[in-house]
């Protein structure tokens, strides 16, 4: 008598379908025998267990439950702004469904530097159907008297599919702070460039009339 370990490896379609539908059981025989008994069976047909049981093969009855697989999508038409100090970022994320099973409590959250506020409105979506999308804003406040910098803010969404914890890769916004160029001296910039103009006209002309 001897024995043999062998393995099973089953594939299923990427997503659901009328044959293979989600949560619902799958029910079907393993054969295995020596090449005489096996190739009585056909592939397109289906038996009975007591025809499996006449055959000289051994069996064993499997149930598969497809559950589907959730994935979360986080994208931006862009991941950076550039702003003078005194002003905020306003812009659009975009969560999208890309799994095989829908998402429940699609959380979004951030983390900042000391002293910002960052506002994720939605910041909690109940559900998100395959291959949907959702909108959610993103406002960045920096405080009044934030240095001239470069910083970054981290967006994360997580959910759950099936009771199994779900997230998407973390998504990084760089915020570029420049000083802010006060009106009176843009004014006496381009009064100054004015005058400088005016002056070489006044000086060219007397040159020629002389």
């Amino acid at each position: 008598m001897t024995e043999q370990r062998l393995s099973l490896r089953l594939f299923l379609p990427e997503r659901a379908d009328e044959q293979v539908r989600m949560d619902e059981p799958l029910e079907f025989w393993a054969l295995v025998g020596e090449e005489g008994p096996m190739a009585a069976f056909r592939e397109d047909r289906r038996y009975t267990a007591r025809e499996l049981a006449a055959a000289r093969v051994g069996r064993v009855r499997l149930v598969v439950i497809p559950r589907g697989v959730g994935r979360i999508e986080l994208s931006a038409a862009s991941l950076f702004s550039e702003i003078t100090v005194g002003q905020s970022v306003e812009t659009r994320l975009v969560l999208r469904n890309a799994g095989t099973r829908r998402l429940d409590n699609v959380l979004l959250s951030a983390e900042y530097p000391l002293n910002w506020r960052v506002e994720l409105e939605p910041d909690l979506i109940p559900a998100l159907e395959i291959n949907r999308e959702a909108e959610v804003r993103l406002r960045i406040i920096p405080p009044p008297d934030v240095p001239i910098g470069e910083y970054e803010v981290r967006i994360k969404a997580e959910s759950s599919a099936y009771g199994r914890r779900v997230q998407a890769e973390d998504k990084i916004y760089r915020v570029s702070v420049k000083a802010r160029t006060e009106l009176w001296t843009t004014a006496a910039l381009i009064g100054g460039l004015l005058a400088l103009v005016i002056g070489i006209v006044i000086f060219g002309v007397r040159l020629t009339r002389r």
